[in-house]
């Protein structure tokens, strides 16, 4: 049986999620909702920040480890960064926290991929 990285997994996700939030935020800012949101340039400044670092912390695991955690937690705690500075709508503080939660949990988990060999 195969094990499976599932912190990486879960990285992974994290950082898409945080770009897709940055590429297409829906509905987050209509309908009156963008008065919680203050300063809508650091919003998508740092979810693609926190999507690239995941993206590329998950990729280069295999090899830097240390640097991956690294990259990871500063992920998270630039999408943290941002209950600090802006007034929130509920359904904008779900979209903080969920990517930042997985970024977390990828940077206390993440290990590198166990590689197989054929004898």
């Amino acid at each position: 049986m195969q094990r499976r990285n599932w912190p990486a997994f879960l990285a992974a996700g994290g950082s898409v999620l945080s770009l897709l939030l940055a590429v297409w935020p829906g509905s987050m800012f209509d309908r009156g909702v963008e008065r919680g949101v203050l300063n809508q340039g650091w919003w998508w400044a740092a979810h693609v920040l926190a999507g690239a670092f995941g993206i590329f912390a998950v990729l280069a695991a295999n090899r830097y480890t240390m640097m991956s955690r690294a990259l990871l937690a500063v992920g998270a705690v630039l999408l943290l960064s941002l209950l600090f500075t802006e007034a929130f709508a509920p359904r904008l503080l779900v979209t903080v926290i969920l990517p930042a939660v997985l970024l977390g949990i990828g940077a206390v988990l993440i290990t590198p991929a166990e590689t197989h060999t054929r004898l």
